[in-house]
């Protein structure tokens, strides 16, 4: 699944956003990263199951090669206006899920946020299959994946033209 920096309605309509003014989620302390989705698509699923998530329920981002755990510890429904649960904490690791709420009315927004606990292969079932938890951590590999090459392509056409523009002048 695409992502985007941002959250304009294309970014949206067509992925997962990192909100503006908020930390990319590569980890480490005094980082808070708010990635945000859409609920309730009939062609793509986003963040639809985002509802079931519970406290002490774990989701994964894998950074380059690392894997993330981050453990859900604060679910919270507020109005679309209030970022007071986006600050960073200097001693914390936090990503935040955000969606709108309820389907189909998006008067609020659902936020489900994690602190990093240590990654262990628990995503496994002992049959060797994936557990629910297992694909949601392939899903967040691929936003990460995705996430990152487009930061990098975005960068180096940055650096590029402002290359081309110090040689014309």
């Amino acid at each position: 699944m695409p992502v985007y920096m941002g959250t304009s309605q294309t970014a949206l309509d067509n992925g997962i956003g990192v909100l503006e003014n908020t930390s990319l989620p590569t980890g480490g302390k005094g980082k808070h990263s708010v990635l945000t989705g859409h609920s309730g698509l009939s062609i793509n699923r986003l963040f639809t199951d985002l509802p079931k998530l519970k406290k002490g329920d774990k989701f994964y981002i894998k950074v380059n090669k690392e894997i993330h755990a981050y453990q859900v510890d604060q679910i919270k429904k507020v109005l679309p206006n209030n970022l007071k649960y986006f600050k960073a904490d200097p001693n914390q690791d936090y990503v935040t899920l955000v969606t709108c709420t309820p389907l189909f009315q998006n008067t609020h927004r659902l936020l489900v946020r994690g602190h990093r606990v240590p990654y262990h292969a628990e995503n496994i079932n002992a049959d060797g299959g994936l557990t629910s938890l297992g694909k949601a951590a392939i899903v967040a590999v691929v936003v990460i994946s995705a996430m990152t090459l487009f930061y990098w392509f975005t960068h180096r056409k940055i650096e590029r033209r402002k290359s081309k523009e110090g040689i014309s002048t």
